[in-house]
C-alpha cells in the first residue's frame, strides 16, 4: 500500500522524505507488455505512480533523475526463460492466456548477443524527496 507507507513515513520523518524509485521509459519492453496484460503501463509502483500519489496528498516533491545504466539489462539464454520471467512479473505466471502475445512481444524486442536474449535498458533511477514541515526533535 503505497499511499499509507508514503503517509507513515511523512508522519515520522524529522525534516525531510528520500523516496528511491524506478523510472521506467516510456517504450520499455515492460511497460508495452504490461499494457498488453493489465490495460495500463504500470507493473508495479514505480515513480509514475507515486508522483500523482504525492500530488494527491498535498506533496509536491523534487525530483531527481539519475540515467546511468545502474539498473543495467536483463538477460535470459532462451525465449521461454524471457517469457516465464516477464510473466512472473506481471503476477501471472503459471497463467497462458497471454503466452502468444508476450512470446511475440519479446521475439520482437529483444536482441540475441551470441549467448542471451538481452532486454533493452528500461529503467532510470528517480530521486523523490519534500520536506515535512516538522521540526527536528531533540
Amino acid at each position: 500500500d503505497l499511499g499509507h507507507f508514503v503517509e507513515r513515513m511523512h508522519e515520522v520523518a524529522r525534516r525531510s522524505c528520500m523516496l528511491l524509485m524506478r523510472m521506467p521509459v516510456p517504450d520499455g519492453v515492460m511497460v508495452e507488455a504490461t499494457r498488453l496484460v493489465h490495460g495500463h503501463p504500470h507493473d508495479s509502483p514505480n515513480a509514475l505512480v507515486a508522483i500523482p500519489l504525492l500530488w494527491q496528498r498535498g506533496i509536491f516533491a523534487d525530483l531527481r533523475m539519475e540515467d546511468s545504466g545502474a539498473w543495467g539489462s536483463w538477460t535470459h539464454p532462451s525465449l521461454d526463460e524471457a517469457l516465464e520471467d516477464c510473466k512472473r512479473r506481471l503476477g501471472i505466471a503459471g497463467q497462458g492466456e497471454h503466452d502468444e502475445d508476450l512470446a511475440a512481444l519479446l521475439e520482437r524486442r529483444l536482441t540475441w548477443d551470441g549467448g542471451s536474449y538481452r532486454w533493452p535498458p528500461s529503467v532510470r533511477s528517480a530521486l523523490l524527496i519534500w520536506e515535512t514541515g516538522t521540526e527536528p526533535r531533540n
